[in-house]
């Protein structure tokens, strides 16, 4: 009985700490669980919205593109960014080389990663189907520029991932 009872105070004086690290580490386990939680909660979800209906209008994104490739307008962006400015031009030609003479050409600025920070602006008309704009981006980063032109009846989307180099803003 003598050496059951010194094996247990053995173990009661010497070994203690060895209980708490098996609840330290658990207790870092789910520090760092929560951690992760709330970063999930608290950032973007990733979720757009309306998806659904967007499913079912597809058809009509399909009918539009191929209306958009029937046109056979040819576009040639050009873009800079220096300093959070992005610059812009773009030239319009019809199929036989002319140039378009657009009534609206449109330019939407969605941020992918982050919401709050889209813009829409206009393009302005130089003469000769070329179209000029210059914007001080709220982040650098990637952007995705989406352009709408516009003449009459028809329309042409542009779509494209532009890069906007980090920098000071000006009147910043």
């Amino acid at each position: 009985m003598n050496v059951i009872a010194s094996s247990l105070t053995f173990f009661k004086k010497d070994q203690r700490w060895i209980p708490s690290i098996f609840f330290g580490m658990f207790g870092i386990i789910f520090a760092v669980n929560g951690l992760m939680i709330y970063i999930a909660l608290n950032s973007w979800t990733g979720v757009t919205e309306d998806n659904y209906n967007k499913g079912l209008k597809y058809n009509q994104v399909l009918a539009a593109d191929q209306t958009q490739q029937a046109l056979g307008w040819q576009n040639q962006l050009e873009l800079s960014s220096s300093n959070s400015v992005l610059t812009a031009s773009l030239r319009v030609d019809d199929r036989q080389g002319q140039p378009v003479a657009a009534e609206i050409v449109a330019v939407n600025f969605v941020r992918p990663t982050n919401d709050g920070y889209d813009f829409s602006d206009e393009l302005t008309a130089q003469g000769a189907g070329v179209f000029t704009g210059q914007w001080a981006m709220p982040l650098a980063g990637k952007w995705e520029m989406r352009v709408r032109i516009t003449r009459g009846q028809d329309r042409y989307v542009l779509v494209r991932r532009v890069f906007v180099e980090p920098g000071a803003a000006p009147n910043s």
